[in-house]
């Protein structure tokens, strides 16, 4: 071997052991940055790609709804997990978890990520923020792995809505497959204003652009100066595949009457088609006291309580002193346990049951639990108080409801006379307490406005009367004005 070519060996192994050498600082200097939510696409890179690489010229699908006559050869998911989806999925259709859970994990619990793989940042994001210590081992747990998965997506949704409020495509709307992919891509590859997706979006805004696509996200990318991940081929037909088989799924469960169709933003509900075959028997409803025994109950507003300026309660209110401890009215997850005294509801604690029902504590003084704990009915979970928008102490207590389960509530007690109290996101449209809490008296007043809006007491009826139904079909559009929190 000559010194010249000796010479060059040695030349470009050094080139090499550079180039690697720099590649390696950049990550360790990417895993440092303070936007660290946007490095978790890079531990997605060993996921494998069922779908096809697509040219990124090829203009985007543009169909908002399911497509089945592409999708009919394509086996059709388990649906192990479904119940884990709904009560810990924070709203989100439960064809979409199945989707994204089966092309993350292949619908696996014991991936090492989880069976909706949270990377790293992720699940440390979500300690920092929720004052959790959930380890990695933990989210082997379906209910963990959803539950931190489930929460990501929602602040994905919020941040990108509040950043680009006239991107049509950025609005929550699970019968735009737009929307799907570019929340999807978001998930997968990085979303914040910095570096992420949002940065991408606000570049073509500034291009005069507001009706963005997947396609437009990649092909603008790199001019934006956001993360690589955002125009990888791989990254974009996963997303793709994802997207695809949530149509799938959505599609098999539609025909199958297990959901609705989704609706579009300010669309009426669906009357039809609303509910599962197998849905759950009135004795789920029948939940326990709020507080212990000996602890007098007395409702003190209701439900159907007018306001000032037109609107209503939407809630039972129960005087408790200060310090009274609050139990769970039933056995669930907790969604949300708010101990900030600021805002109108102050201190409050959100519990989602097997139902699909959230129940939402207000008021309280101290809470007791942390986002993802389990608790049985009877469970201690915070103590009454009077923060927040309170003229004095007592529980603020308040059911909501998916809008698939709407029909069936209706067939079972009837509909209230003013309709379905409104959505709050992503716990559901509020229904009536006084039908499902066992308290021990009720005010005179509160009795008057339940008889006078079709609402049934608690215990009114005797055990054996049969579910009273309102009408042949029930109609259960609920009403669309907003209402405050806290009262």
């Amino acid at each position: 071997m000559t010194d010249g070519t000796t010479k060059l060996l040695l030349g470009v192994a050094a080139g090499g052991a550079a180039f690697w050498g720099v590649s390696r600082w950049r990550n360790a200097r990417a895993a440092r940055s303070p936007d660290r939510l946007d490095a978790w696409g890079a531990e997605h890179d060993e996921d494998p790609v069922e779908a096809r690489y697509e040219d990124l010229s090829a203009p985007t699908p543009t169909p908002r709804a399911a497509r089945p006559s592409s999708e009919r050869g394509r086996k059709r998911l388990s649906r192990a997990f479904d119940l884990v989806f709904t009560v810990h999925g924070l709203g989100f259709p439960v064809p979409y978890l199945r989707a994204l859970a089966a092309r993350e994990s292949g619908l696996d619990p014991r991936d090492p990520k989880g069976l909706i793989n949270v990377v790293r940042v992720v699940r440390e994001d979500f300690n920092a923020r929720h004052g959790t210590d959930v380890a990695p081992a933990e989210l082997k747990n379906p209910v963990t792995s959803v539950t931190i998965a489930s929460d990501a997506l929602r602040r994905i949704i919020e941040s990108l809505a509040r950043h680009h409020p006239h991107v049509e495509n950025l609005r929550e709307d699970w019968s735009n497959r737009h929307f799907v992919e570019l929340l999807t891509m978001a998930w997968n590859a990085g979303w914040s204003e910095r570096a992420g997706l949002g940065r991408v979006v606000g570049y073509l805004e500034r291009q005069g652009q507001t009706d963005i696509t997947l396609a437009d996200v990649a092909r603008a990318a790199y001019a934006a100066g956001a993360k690589h991940w955002l125009w990888n081929p791989r990254k974009l037909a996963w997303t793709r595949s994802v997207a695809d088989l949530y149509f799938a799924e959505l599609g098999r469960d539609i025909a199958a009457d297990r959901m609705a169709p989704p609706a579009r933003p300010g669309s009426a509900a669906p009357t039809t088609g609303a509910m599962a075959k197998d849905v759950p028997t009135p004795a789920v409803l029948r939940f326990g006291r709020p507080a212990p025994a000996g602890v007098s109950l007395v409702v003190s507003s209701g439900w159907s309580r007018p306001r000032d300026g037109g609107r209503t309660h939407h809630a039972i209110d129960i005087p408790l002193p200060v310090g009274t401890p609050l139990l769970s009215i039933d056995d669930g997850v907790v969604v949300r346990a708010e101990t900030s005294a600021q805002g109108d509801a102050g201190k409050w604690v959100g519990i989602k049951h097997p139902s699909g029902i959230t129940a939402r504590y207000l008021h309280l003084s101290r809470v007791d639990v942390q986002v993802g704990q389990h608790v049985r009915r009877g469970d201690r979970i915070g103590l009454s108080g009077n923060s927040g928008n309170s003229a004095g102490p007592h529980l603020h207590l308040d059911l909501r409801a998916p809008r698939d389960l709407l029909a069936l509530i209706e067939s079972w007690v009837g509909r209230p006379a003013g309709g379905w109290g409104p959505e709050m996101k992503p716990y559901g449209f509020s229904i009536p307490g006084e039908s499902w809490i066992p308290v021990d008296a009720y005010a005179h007043g509160v009795q008057d406005e339940a008889a006078a809006a079709g609402i049934r007491l608690h215990g009114a009826a005797a055990a054996s009367e049969p579910p009273r139904v309102a009408t042949a079909a029930p109609v259960s559009s609920p009403d669309d004005v907003d209402a405050p929190v806290g009262g």
